[in-house]
């Protein structure tokens, strides 16, 4: 949404049917490739949402996160979103919103409420696909390949996670940031030991290859561009970039819009298609239902 916005004026001066028919047009916008039309999407279905957000948020969250923080996940999550034709209907792209504000609420209860967790309550190092936070780096020694062992090749990797195939980064993440046992992974991944040993090495040999093209793509992209990967990736940016006025000072949805933009030019410059984390990755793996052993029998 528009930096400095009124965001209860956005639908209030419409009526229903002249919203309907603006959430329809902007929906097909949206569909053919403007993301900009998302994210004026979000700005004129904000005061709604915001009240929704209000009623479900529960007074014992709410003195952990406010609304608009909601809101702006919310958009977000969205943002990675590929909508269908039918999903242009209004009641229908409320639904929607309904939907993804209620997981996003349920998934701040887990974080903030829920003991126990596999991790500890320790961040990872990659961001957040609701958040794109720019978390600490731990202390480790090893990585994927030896190609990000270093802290200034992080925000590369983190760059790099959104070209490889989920199975590959799910993995490596769940080794390099969790620790997890290759033992509990091959139950995980349906397959031997061995197999799933091999798959990981396969996986960080591909990531360590991409990466190389990643950062040859990135250095070719316009300076603003290439600062705002960076910044999103965890990276500090310097006193006077660009990405400052252009981008920090608007709402992170608009940065979000902005940081895929960026990431769509390095898919192209380097030929493969943007697959986008899910949300909350790699932290959501933790919570992923592992998968049953392999059938021992021929």
């Amino acid at each position: 949404m528009p930096h400095g916005a009124d965001p209860a004026a956005e639908d209030s001066a419409l009526d229903d049917d002249a919203l309907a028919a603006r959430t329809r047009e902007l929906l097909h916008h949206w569909r053919t490739g403007a993301r900009s039309a998302c994210v004026e999407l979000i700005s004129l279905h904000q005061a709604w949402l915001t009240v929704q957000v209000e009623h479900w948020l529960g007074q014992r969250l709410r003195t952990r996160v406010e609304p608009d923080d909601i809101v702006q996940e919310v958009g977000i999550k969205l943002l990675c979103f590929e909508p269908a034709a039918e999903d242009g209907a209004l009641e229908r792209f409320r639904g929607l919103l309904r939907t993804m504000a209620q997981h996003v609420i349920a998934d701040h209860h887990r974080h903030h409420f829920e003991t126990g967790k596999r991790d500890g309550g320790e961040v990872p190092l990659l961001p957040e696909d609701s958040s794109l936070e720019q978390n600490p780096a731990h202390d480790r020694s090893a990585s994927p390949g030896g190609a990000a062992e270093r802290r200034s090749d992080v925000a590369l990797a983190r760059v790099t996670f959104w070209f490889l195939a989920a199975e590959k980064r799910d993995l490596i993440a769940l080794r390099w940031w969790y620790d997890v046992p290759f033992a509990d992974l091959a139950v995980r991944f349906g397959c031997e030991e061995a197999t799933l040993r091999m798959r990981h090495l396969r996986a960080t040999q591909e990531l360590a290859a991409m990466m190389a093209r990643v950062l040859t793509a990135m250095q070719r992209l316009p300076p603003p561009a290439l600062e705002l990967l960076e910044a999103q990736a965890g990276q500090a940016i310097k006193s006077g970039s660009s990405v400052d006025s252009r981008v920090l000072a608007r709402s992170r949805i608009d940065r979000f819009a902005a940081f895929l933009d960026a990431l769509e030019q390095v898919a192209k410059a380097i030929g493969e298609k943007l697959i986008p984390l899910p949300d909350s990755w790699p932290r959501s793996l933790l919570m992923a239902t592992p998968r049953p052993p392999p059938d021992p029998r021929p």
